[in-house]
C-alpha cells in the first residue's frame, strides 16, 4: 500500500446532466408584416421628370473659322526624320598574330617580397626549462562552496534544527542563527 494508493482513493463521480433545449414550438396568431414606415409612409403622385436639355440654340448665319490661337501660333514645321548612319560591314584584322595578347604585352611584372615572419629566432629561445606558472595560477585562491542543507540535517554541521513534525509526515526545520537576533545576519 504506497501513499499514492493510500491517500488519493477513487470516488464515485456522478455524470453531469445534460441539458435538453426544448422543442421549437410555433407561436399562436399571425405575423403583423406592417412596418413602421409601411403604415406612415403614403405614395405621392409622380410628376413627369423635367427635361435640362437646353432649348434649340439659334443658327448664327456665317462660315465657321476652325483658326485657332494654338494653330496659328503653333505651325507644323516641316522636319524630315533623320535616317540612321549606315555603319560599315566587318573587316577581320589581316595582320598575322604575333603570339602574344594586349594583357601580357601591357602587363609588366612587380617584384615579389614575402611577408616578413613574427616568430622569434631561434637565438632568443632560452633552453631553461618551460615554467607553466601563469598570474591566474599563482593568485587564485580557490573557494570552498557551502554544502547543501539537506544533506548536513542531523549533523554538526547543520544549519537547519528540526521544529516538528506535521500530521502527513512532513519534517520541518528552522535556520540556526549565529547572532542573537535574526536581522543582524548580513
Amino acid at each position: 500500500m504506497t501513499t499514492f494508493r493510500h491517500d488519493y482513493q477513487r470516488w464515485p463521480v456522478k455524470q453531469p446532466d445534460k441539458h435538453n433545449p426544448d422543442l421549437y414550438k410555433k407561436p399562436d396568431g399571425e405575423i403583423d408584416l406592417n412596418t413602421t414606415h409601411k403604415l406612415s409612409y403614403r405614395p405621392q403622385p409622380l410628376e413627369p421628370v423635367v427635361s435640362y436639355r437646353p432649348a434649340e440654340v439659334a443658327h448664327v448665319p456665317g462660315t465657321f473659322q476652325n483658326s485657332t490661337c494654338y494653330r496659328a501660333d503653333f505651325k507644323q514645321w516641316n522636319v524630315k526624320p533623320s535616317q540612321p548612319m549606315p555603319q560599315p560591314e566587318y573587316q577581320p584584322n589581316t595582320a598575322p598574330f604575333d603570339g602574344i595578347s594586349t594583357v601580357m604585352a601591357h602587363y609588366v611584372p612587380k617584384p615579389f617580397t614575402p611577408t616578413a615572419s613574427c616568430r622569434p629566432k631561434l637565438s632568443q629561445i632560452t633552453s631553461a626549462p618551460f615554467d607553466g606558472n601563469t598570474m591566474y595560477r599563482t593568485e587564485y585562491i580557490p573557494k570552498q562552496g557551502e554544502p547543501c542543507p539537506a544533506a548536513t540535517v542531523d549533523t554538526q554541521m547543520a544549519t537547519h534544527v528540526f521544529v516538528n513534525v506535521d500530521s502527513l509526515g512532513h519534517r520541518f526545520y528552522r535556520p540556526v542563527y549565529t547572532s542573537s537576533s535574526p536581522l543582524a545576519v548580513a
